[in-house]
């Protein structure tokens, strides 16, 4: 097959998008399994595939040559089977399809200037879940495997991310009353504590040193961090999320100063539908009627308290799983490497969005759940929850233990 010289340049602009299959540091499954020479056949087969689409676009006017130039890039992009495309976008295809459409409504769309098409949607979430996905991807990188200026891709970085906190409202939201009775029974069969809507849970997320008040994000790790609240189901998924406070911040002040607490505290019944439902927590966050914690001193309590801890500590563990899947499938949240401190929450809460998206949309997702990559509550160790307990919680936390001794106690809604 011969292939000009204006095709052989053609096809060089292309071959940056082989580095998809090549550039890969951070998925340990893909370097156990694919040899250097199973990768240099694959380009190989990319490469011949591109000549064959720059021959007919050789004979084409300019207009022609860079409408074949634009769809040769996406079949590139898309000529993955679907387990390499999982494994560098982080969903399946079709799960990447149903976002684009999810997104659509939300990214501005460009207008053509200079004779240049727009960068068409598709390619932008590509771009945006590679860098998501990717621990330690620069955007310089992102830029050269999607061949557009490294300006050009900060802004469409940008301009999907902020389209993903835009879908916050509709991805994580708070149960109704079917999802209510379905995650009490899930949270009752993994350890029999009644009547558990959620559990309450914070992890640290490493970041650069700020230049501006760097001393406030180190937390009691010395490490630079952004905490992240989250509540969770008993399916991993998240009903609610709020980040953006340095590592320094207690739990319970980062608690206290969310949007959910206030709104808890100001209509509980607008949350809670029983009032014996109730989410669980650490012993870092106050004791409420609608939040209980553990017994604290161990070597005081008596069996039933101790009971109580230990399944309570056996139902949060749902938590670590769910931590441990976000930053096992976005990749960028084990380090944010980003300079301007400001854009850190809008890119961990575009995490979190496509954490409960693929979850509402896949069945599996044991390929990125990192088993015990951090220790429970991050090895995070906070004190003692320095805010008043409230009576009503003491005296539902006291009661909950009677119920717990009973073998043929059952949650009833």
């Amino acid at each position: 097959m011969e292939v000009s010289q204006e095709d052989t340049a053609f096809l060089a602009t292309l071959y940056a998008a082989c580095d998809l299959f090549l550039m890969d540091d951070c998925y340990p499954l893909r370097k156990n399994s694919l040899s250097g020479n199973r990768d240099n056949n694959m380009a190989t087969s990319l490469l011949a595939t591109l000549a064959r689409k720059g021959e007919s676009a050789a004979t084409s006017n300019k207009q022609s040559k860079a409408q074949a130039r634009g769809s040769s890039e996406r079949d590139v992009l898309f000529n993955f089977r679907d387990n390499q495309f999982r494994q560098h976008f982080r969903m399946d295809p079709e799960t990447f399809e149903i976002l684009c459409s999810n997104l659509s409504p939300h990214i501005l769309r460009e207008n053509q200037t200079r004779g240049r098409k727009p960068v068409p949607l598709d390619r932008k979430v590509l771009m945006c879940l590679r860098f998501l996905g990717a621990k330690g991807e620069s955007v310089r990188n992102i830029a050269k495997q999607f061949q557009v200026c490294e300006s050009s891709a900060s802004v469409i970085l940008d301009s999907i991310i902020k389209g993903l906190n835009k879908l916050k409202t509709v991805v994580i939201k708070w149960p109704n009353q079917t999802e209510v009775e379905d995650i009490v029974q899930g949270f009752y069969n993994i350890s029999a504590f009644p009547n558990v809507l959620g559990i309450m849970a914070t992890t640290h997320i490493s970041i650069l040193s700020p230049k501006d008040h760097p001393e406030v994000y180190i937390n009691r790790k010395k490490t630079h961090t952004m905490v992240l609240q989250t509540i969770c189901d008993h399916n991993m998924k998240f009903t609610d999320c709020y980040t953006g406070w340095p590592g320094s911040v207690h739990d319970s002040v980062v608690l206290c100063e969310s949007d959910i607490f206030h709104e808890i505290e100001n209509n509980p019944t607008n949350f809670f539908i029983k009032e014996d439902i109730h989410l669980l927590g650490a012993a870092a966050y106050p004791l409420k009627k609608w939040l209980l914690t553990p017994f604290l001193d161990e070597t005081c309590l008596v069996p039933d308290q101790q009971e109580y801890n230990k399944r309570l500590t056996e139902t949060r563990l749902v938590t670590q799983q769910a931590f441990n899947l976000l930053r096992g499938r976005w990749c960028r949240l084990q380090f944010v490497g980003m300079t301007r401190t400001a854009l850190i929450p809008n890119v961990i809460m575009a995490c979190c969005v496509l954490h409960n998206f693929c979850l509402n949309t896949e069945e599996e997702f044991n390929d990125f759940l990192e088993e015990d990559q951090l220790p429970f509550d991050d090895g995070f160790p906070t004190p003692a929850n320095t805010y008043e307990d409230d009576e009503v919680g003491k005296i539902k936390r006291d009661n909950v233990p009677t119920k717990l001794i009973f073998k043929n106690f059952t949650t009833v809604l």
